[in-house]
């Protein structure tokens, strides 16, 4: 589990199940046709077929990235039908999303690259990006990002110092840090 996350597991009439409340989570799974292994998060619903992989909570949905094997991800509701994801490709699904989107290419060693201390960012925006890092810090990282928190940047970033990322974003950004105590650090427009 990333920093700040947290799940729900229940195996039980030969399914396991697992719920990603919040943050992110990385799993290596074996298949088992007789148990099957289901990670649910929001309306979607990734099935694994034998595989490594990640399940991440964005702030505007779900994001699941394979590193090896293939999952197939499927949304809740009436269109919901379902796609075979192999390694190498990753999907975002929307909250309110009710049909699977195209999946997209991805480097296997940006996913969970958290379990690395890294921090890893392609076309996020920089709410996602300030709020995982908030997640990552022992105190507060308050972003007023009303007009600049869609606007979408990529880099890397250790997480050991969040607030060493937070100061080189708000430099790229032409943004404003003020620490106001030891475990407070708020992010605004100049």
């Amino acid at each position: 589990l990333g920093a700040d996350s947290a799940i729900t597991v229940s195996i039980k009439n030969g399914q396991r199940a697992v719920g990603l409340l919040q943050g992110e989570a990385f799993f290596k799974v074996v298949r088992d046709e007789n148990r099957p292994f289901i990670v649910s998060h929001g309306s979607t619903r990734t099935r694994v077929l034998g595989t490594e992989f990640e399940v991440r909570e964005t702030g505007e949905g779900t994001e699941v990235s394979v590193v090896e094997g293939a999952v197939e991800v499927a949304a809740e509701g009436p269109a919901g039908g379902g796609q075979r994801l192999s390694a190498g490709r990753r999907i975002r699904m929307g909250d309110t999303d009710e049909k699977i989107q195209e999946s997209e290419a991805v480097e296997t060693a940006e996913v969970a690259a958290w379990r690395r201390g890294e921090l890893i960012v392609d076309d996020w925006t920089l709410r996602q990006v300030v709020d995982t890092l908030d997640r990552h810090y022992g105190g507060t990282i308050l972003f007023d990002g009303r007009s600049t928190g869609k606007r979408r940047i990529s880099g890397a970033y250790k997480l050991d110092k969040p607030v060493d990322a937070v100061r080189l974003i708000a430099r790229a950004q032409n943004l404003n840090v003020r620490e106001l105590t030891d475990w407070l650090v708020v992010l605004t427009p100049y």
